[in-house]
């Protein structure tokens, strides 16, 4: 029988590479030291441990875990255990965790935890980061670009300017016009952006909200309401995953177009170099 991974363990990224060959190795010449923790027949700590000893034809200890607090057990053993390399990683982690806790209330073993940061200051204090850092983290989980942030593959903010629409690639500085142009502090123009994100950031909560009260009114069975609530999140999950990838391929398409564009203006320009050679 193969286990899979439980949601709140499949979070965290994977081991691969050096990393991974050293844990097996270890786990070889010393055996497997810390057992696997199971719930509810999948793994909530120790993915890696199982897949090293899944590959070397061990047989690990599996322990059901027994406690009340799922997702806070699951942060005590992963986050401090192992060395994220980012910021924005340990972040969008730290924000995946609250972000299931919250969509998953009310089912056993699934209450508000004691030991997980609540609020965005609690989370950016908690990692050192600014709170800002963590309104990005949250835009990117939403979007469905949560998983790239925790394994590194874009940082918070790359993958926020991504599911807000706009492009990661740095744009060309376009020729100074000889008209003046007003300058906006910067200062001010941190605080619109930080404005913008936290009436996103209230709008989805809002969204939220608005379900949980539909479905709360709902003359249904608790199970038929749980269901219901799963739907809605996976559809407003897929919605959002869909959006942050069109505006990727937008950003992806824009790119291309200015760079042909910039190719157009170069053969041109040596086009008519060479005609003024030939005459």
């Amino acid at each position: 029988m193969k286990f899979e991974l439980h949601e709140l363990c499949a979070i965290f990224p994977r081991m691969g590479g050096e990393e991974f060959e050293a844990l097996k190795a270890d786990i070889k010449a010393n055996g497997l030291r810390q057992p696997i923790i199971t719930y509810q027949g999948e793994i909530l700590d120790g993915g890696n441990r199982y897949q090293a000893c899944m590959d070397l034809g061990i047989k690990p200890l599996m322990v059901e875990y027994t406690g009340t607090d799922l997702a806070g057990y699951v942060e005590s053993a992963n986050l401090h255990r192992r060395h994220l390399e980012t910021k924005s990683q340990r972040v969008a982690i730290a924000v995946a965790l609250h972000e299931w806790v919250d969509a998953n209330i009310g089912r056993p073993r699934v209450a508000p935890s004691a030991t997980l940061a609540k609020t965005n200051a609690q989370i950016a204090a908690q990692e050192h980061v600014a709170v800002r850092t963590v309104v990005d983290a949250k835009t990117a989980e939403r979007a469905g670009l949560g998983q790239a942030v925790r394994d590194g593959a874009l940082t918070a903010k790359e993958a926020a300017t991504i599911a807000r629409g706009g492009s990661t690639k740095p744009q060309k500085p376009s020729k100074p016009k000889l008209a003046s142009v007003p300058t906006v502090d910067p200062a001010l123009a941190e605080k619109l952006d930080d404005a913008q994100e936290a009436v996103s950031v209230l709008s989805e909560e809002n969204d939220r909200l608005n379900d949980r009260l539909a479905i709360e009114s709902m003359e249904a069975s608790d199970e038929e309401k749980r269901a219901a609530t799963e739907t809605i999140a996976e559809l407003r999950a897929k919605v959002k995953t869909l959006e942050a990838e069109l505006s990727a391929v937008k950003a992806s398409r824009d790119g291309y177009m200015q760079e042909n564009a910039q190719l157009k203006k170069q053969v041109a320009m040596q086009r008519k170099q060479l005609d003024k050679v030939a005459a």
